[in-house]
C-alpha cells in the first residue's frame, strides 16, 4: 500500500549559495604542496562581482602567493593571469586578494604558494551565482538625477547653439529668424533626447527584468512520495523536470563514493537526525529507505555536486509517519547504504543552556563513550575558527577513529531557525568530487585528511558562523567499525562594532 506523504513542495531558502544554507562562504583547510593553509573565499552575491580571497599559511618562508580564478569549462588556458596575493597588514601569515568572477556558474580558485621549501598549489572549488539585485543608494541616485538633468540641458542648449549662434559670423547679432530656428532646434533636440532616454529606459528594464528572471539563481524543485514496503518506509525524491527559468538539471557525479547526501532533521525540536544516501534510479529519481526517527515534521537538506562541478544543496519539507505499531520500529528497517546513520535526541527545543564559549562542553555516545568539544573563546559572527573535537571511551581513555566516508569526521551545523545549514568535513565546506573535477586528472591526495585506522583521537573542522543566533551541531565519527554522532548546542555572538 502507498502512502503520498508530504515532502512539501521544495522551497529554497534566499541565502542558499552552492552546497550551503545560509552558509556562503567557502572555508579549505589542507596543503599547497609543503605548506598548510587555511582558505577562505567569500563569493560576491551579483555576478559580474568581485569574491574576498584569504589565504593563511603556515610557515615564515614564503615569498609570493597568488590566486587565479578558473571557469569550469574555459580551464587555465582560457583563465586570466593569477593575482597576487598581498601580505594584511599587521598579520604575519595572511594573505589577502580580490578576484573577478565574470560568470554564473563552478569555478576553481587555485592558489599557488612560493618559498624557501619550494612551491606548491591547491584547487578551492568555488559557485558564482547572482544571489540578489544590488540596490542604489538614494543619494547616489540624487546625483545621477543631477547629472543627467544638467547633461540633458546641456544637450539641448547645444542644439540650439548649433543653429543659432553657430550660423553667424564672428561679430553678428542673431536676428528673429536666428532666434526661431535656434528655439526649434532646442525643442527638436529636447524631443529626440527625450525619446533616446525612453528607448534606454526600456532596454534597461528588459535587462533588469532579463536578470530577475532567468540570471538570479533559482533552486531547482524536487517532489517526493513515501511509499511502505515490507513494514518499511521508502523515500522518493524526483527532481522536477520542467521549468525554462531554471538551470537544467545535469547528470550527477559521486562526492564520497555517494550520488546525494541526505541529511533529515526533526522540526522543531532538532531532536531526531540522520545522514543518509539515496541510490539514484534515474538521472532524476532517488530512493532510500527511512531509518526508524520519530515520526513528525522534518526539514531535508539533499547535497549533490554535478558533473560541471557545480555543487548544490536542495532543502524540502518531510513528514514522517508513524509506525504501524510500537513494536514494529526496528524490526523491519534494512539500512540501504552501509554509511547510513541516525540519532535520536530526548524531545525539547534547543532550551538547554547555550554558551558562546563552549570550553569542553560534551556529549554521550552510544556504548557509553564521551565526545568534548574543545574551543576556546566565544564563538563570533563572521569570525574564523576551528571546531576541534575529542572522542574518550567509557573508561576516559582516547579513542582512536577510523575513516568515515574518506574523512575522520563530518559535522552538520544548524541555526535554530533553519536560516543556516552547513555540511562540513576536516578540509572544510567545499565538495571533494568538485575538487578532484577541477584538478582536472590530477589524483587530489585526502591521505593529509585521514589517520590511518587506529592512529588519531580528535578531529576538527574550519568554519566560519554567518549569523549570530542558537545553533545545534551534529558531529559523526567512526570507531570500531561503529558510526557515532555527537550533539552540542551553542550561542554565536553578533561581532563586535
Amino acid at each position: 500500500m502507498r502512502l503520498k506523504l508530504a515532502f512539501l513542495a521544495l522551497v529554497l531558502v534566499p541565502w542558499i549559495a552552492g552546497a550551503h544554507v545560509g552558509s556562503p562562504n567557502v572555508f579549505f583547510e589542507g596543503k599547497a604542496g609543503p605548506y598548510p593553509v587555511r582558505v577562505v573565499v567569500r563569493p560576491p552575491e551579483v555576478v559580474p562581482g568581485l569574491a574576498e580571497i584569504s589565504i593563511r599559511v603556515e610557515g615564515g618562508d614564503v615569498r609570493h602567493v597568488t590566486a587565479l580564478p578558473v571557469f569550469w569549462n574555459a580551464g587555465r588556458k582560457g583563465a586570466p593571469p593569477p593575482d597576487e596575493a598581498t601580505l594584511v597588514r599587521g598579520e604575519a601569515n595572511l594573505y589577502a586578494t580580490n578576484l573577478w568572477l565574470m560568470k554564473a556558474g563552478a569555478y576553481s580558485v587555485n592558489v599557488a604558494v612560493e618559498g624557501a621549501r619550494g612551491r606548491g598549489s591547491v584547487v578551492v572549488p568555488v559557485n558564482s551565482l547572482a544571489l540578489t539585485r544590488q540596490a542604489m543608494a538614494p543619494w547616489f541616485g540624487a546625483v545621477l538625477t543631477t547629472l543627467g538633468l544638467a547633461l540633458f540641458a546641456g544637450a539641448v542648449r547645444i542644439a540650439g547653439a548649433a543653429f543659432g549662434e553657430a550660423t553667424l559670423a564672428p561679430g553678428l547679432a542673431l536676428t528673429k529668424a536666428d532666434r526661431r530656428r535656434s528655439r526649434l532646434s532646442m525643442a527638436t533636440g529636447a524631443v529626440v533626447f527625450a525619446l533616446f532616454l525612453g528607448v534606454g529606459k526600456m532596454w534597461w528594464d528588459k535587462e533588469d527584468a532579463n536578470y530577475r528572471n532567468n540570471r538570479l539563481f533559482k533552486p531547482q524543485p524536487v517532489s517526493a512520495t513515501v511509499r511502505r514496503e515490507g513494514g518499511q518506509n521508502i523515500l522518493r525524491l524526483e527532481v522536477e523536470r520542467s521549468g525554462s527559468r531554471r538551470p537544467a538539471w545535469t547528470p550527477l557525479i559521486p562526492d564520497h563514493g555517494k550520488m546525494m547526501h541526505l541529511f533529515l532533521i526533526r522540526e522543531p525540536g532538532l531532536d531526531a537526525f540522520a545522514h543518509i544516501h539515496p541510490i539514484e534510479r534515474d538521472r532524476w529519481t532517488f530512493e532510500v529507505a527511512l531509518p526508524p526517527l520519530r515520526p513528525g515534521p522534518y526539514r531535508a537538506y539533499a547535497d549533490v555536486t554535478h558533473e560541471n562541478g557545480f555543487s548544490q544543496t536542495l532543502v524540502a519539507n518531510a513528514q514522517v509517519p508513524a509506525p504501524d505499531a510500537p513494536d514494529q520500529v526496528n524490526k523491519h528497517f534494512l539500512a540501504t547504504d552501509p554509511d547510513d546513520s541516525w540519532h535520536v535526541n530526548p524531545p525539547g527545543r534547543l532550551d538547554s543552556p547555550a554558551s558562546s564559549s563552549p570550553q569542553k562542553a560534551t556529549s554521550a555516545l552510544a556504548g557509553g563513550g564521551t565526545m568534548i568539544w574543545e574551543e576556546d573563546g566565544p564563538l563570533r559572527e563572521n569570525r574564523e575558527a576551528s571546531l576541534r573535537f575529542k572522542v574518550l571511551d567509557p573508561a576516559g581513555r582516547p579513542v582512536m577513529l577510523q575513516p568515515y566516508m574518506g574523512m575522520l569526521g563530518h559535522a552538520a551545523i544548524r541555526r535554530d531557525d533553519g536560516a543556516v545549514f552547513a555540511h562540513l568535513h576536516p578540509v572544510g565546506s567545499i565538495s571533494m568530487a568538485s575538487q578532484e573535477f577541477f584538478a582536472q586528472g590530477a589524483p587530489v591526495d585526502h591521505s593529509q585528511h585521514l589517520a590511518a585506522k587506529g592512529t588519531d583521537e580528535s578531529v576538527s573542522f574550519p568554519y566560519e558562523f554567518p549569523k549570530p543566533g542558537r545553533y545545534r551541531i551534529w558531529v559523526q565519527i567512526k570507531s570500531g567499525d561503529k558510526v557515532m554522532t555527537g550533539v552540542f548546542d551553542t550561542e554565536v555572538v553578533p561581532k563586535q562594532k
